[in-house]
């Protein structure tokens, strides 16, 4: 009994560690494709006309012809005579026209600080 134990602890150990590699491969590909493609998606966010501006931003896919960049855009407004400011995930899809990045279409809120927009409060890789 105890050597079953052992090695249904060290699977559920093995799992978690997969898990964990499996996240942080996702983020430094996230990050990764920031970096090389980022200034290519700098300012895309403004074709929107609904992002005033933007805290920062992450390019989740990338390929010669697509991508998807996920935004966190910042907004203040008055509420009870207080500034106030909130902030939400956004995914924006973008096509290559003319050699020139174009906005697609808005994939989706992912979240808001003022409360869940979507009950899948969720994207990978998981990046808040």
């Amino acid at each position: 009994m105890k050597k079953l134990l052992k090695i249904l602890l060290m699977l559920l150990i093995g799992v978690v560690v997969l898990f964990f590699i499996y996240w942080g491969a996702a983020i430094l590909k996230c990050e990764y494709l920031t970096c090389k493609y980022g200034k290519h998606f700098e300012t895309g966010y403004k074709e929107t006309n609904m992002i005033d501006s933007v805290g920062y931003f992450k390019v989740l896919d990338y390929s010669d012809t697509s991508a998807r960049v996920y935004y966190v855009s910042t907004y203040k407004h008055i509420y009870k005579n207080k500034e106030i400011t909130n902030r939400d995930g956004n995914i924006i899809s973008f096509t290559k026209k003319d050699e020139q990045w174009v906005y697609k279409s808005w994939e989706r809120f992912v979240w808001s600080s003022r409360k869940s927009i979507d009950d899948n409060d969720f994207i990978w890789p998981y990046i808040r």
